[in-house]
Formats: structure tokens, C-alpha cells, sequence
């Protein structure tokens, strides 16, 4: 275990380390025995709640996937501008939207679907 200046990493099984910043409470996550570059505002979009239909205000490439609060990935987009919009086509509930940038950098943020 190791503790930096606002920020907590734990190896919590073999070849997976969580990376939480303290400071914002983000879920960050990176490659084994690496630190990921905490970024501000790495995955920003609106609205939430939203009926399905989000946009991304981030201007870095990487990949958006759904994620179910059972841990399973039930949607993969391609992030390729700001502005982006993305059909989330699921049930009304909670939902974790993962993003990973073009540098491995991985940001968590929750989304509400209502309909």
C-alpha cells in the first residue's frame, strides 16, 4: 500500500491495482506497478439523469463503455471529438460510465437513466 500526497493505491489482487484520489473521490485506474496521470474533468458530459441520449464535453480521444453495477460492459463507443453524442440504450437505472483516454488513464463517473 502506498499513500501520496491525496491519492491511495492498493494492489487488490494479482495485476490490479485501484488508484483513488482523495482529494475529488474519483475512481482512477492504471497498468500494474504504474501511477496514472490524475486529470480534472477527464470524462465530463450532460445530462444526468438523462433519458438515453448524452453528451460528451471532453476533448480526448479514448473509448466510453456502460457498465452495469454488476460489473458488466454493456456498451462500447469509440470517443473521437468533444461534443460527441452517444445513444445509451438500456433500461431506467444506474449505470457507471467508464472512459479510457488514448494514454490508459481511466475515469468512472455514475450515469441515471430515466424514462
Amino acid at each position: 500500500m502506498q499513500v501520496n500526497l491525496g491519492s491511495y493505491s492498493e494492489e487488490i489482487c494479482k495485476n490490479v491495482t485501484v488508484y483513488l484520489d482523495l482529494q475529488d473521490c474519483d475512481i482512477k485506474s492504471g497498468a500494474p506497478n504504474s501511477e496514472p496521470e490524475f486529470i480534472d474533468n477527464d470524462l465530463d458530459f450532460y445530462p444526468n439523469p438523462t433519458t438515453g441520449m448524452i453528451r460528451l464535453n471532453n476533448n480526448i480521444p479514448g473509448v466510453l463503455k456502460v457498465i452495469s453495477l454488476d460489473g458488466k460492459v454493456l456498451e462500447t463507443v469509440e470517443v473521437v471529438k468533444t461534443g460527441q453524442k452517444v445513444e445509451i440504450n438500456q433500461a431506467t437505472g444506474l449505470y457507471i460510465l467508464s472512459f479510457t483516454d488514448e494514454n490508459g488513464n481511466v475515469s468512472n463517473k455514475k450515469l441515471v437513466i430515466s424514462k
